[in-house]
């Protein structure tokens, strides 16, 4: 007996609906074609994305220590777009994010909009810096540096199934020691 039954994954669980029953022989049996796996779900693309996003190095001018009074330039040294692919139960799943905003917390108190951050929009450089900072007070700190990444996914799969939508935001945090040291000026007759 083979019967022709209506799957609706849209419930949890799946509920199944038989739609016909028909008994052959074996030997006149239909042949029967599997569904297609599932399609990769928005969790599993964003896996996908995160793994190729690159933990961002804090960038800063002093390099080695910092002065008070004089100001620390800031800028994103690494990649500004990304993109990852991979086959998720035979669908190629393309993923690209963009760089669209940078932060930097310059005492270690966490990347909280709350907290006196530094930002900017645009990665900058070394000649040409995203941000500035200027210490008051000597000091260890923890510089802790976040790149915000946008972005949009595909995929192709079995069947000719073609699929595309927007990747959630992605941040990516890295941190360093920085140590601010004071020159003061003593005048000499």
């Amino acid at each position: 007996m083979y019967e022709y039954v209506r799957v609706d994954n849209r419930t949890d669980p799946p509920t199944e609906t038989v739609l016909s029953r028909t008994c052959f022989p074996p030997e006149a049996a239909p042949p029967v074609t599997p569904p297609p796996p599932p399609p990769p779900t928005l969790a599993e693309i964003t896996a996908i994305a995160q793994e190729a996003i690159p933990v961002p190095a804090v960038t800063l001018n002093p390099r080695i220590d910092g002065l008070t009074g004089l100001e620390t330039w800031l800028w994103h040294d690494g990649p500004t777009e990304v993109s990852a692919t991979a086959s998720v139960r035979g669908y190629a799943v393309t993923a690209t994010m963009t760089a669209g905003r940078f932060y930097w917390d310059m005492d270690g108190a966490g990347l909280d909009p709350r907290n006196q951050l530094v930002e900017a929009a645009r990665p900058g450089s070394e000649a040409q810096p995203a941000a500035t900072h200027l210490y008051e007070l000597k000091g260890d700190y923890q510089v802790l540096t976040q790149v915000v990444w946008d972005g949009a996914w595909t995929f192709t799969g079995p069947g000719g199934a073609i699929a595309s939508g927007t990747l959630p935001t992605i941040r990516a945090t890295g941190s360093r020691a920085y140590h601010v040291a004071e020159a003061t000026a003593v005048l000499v007759d």
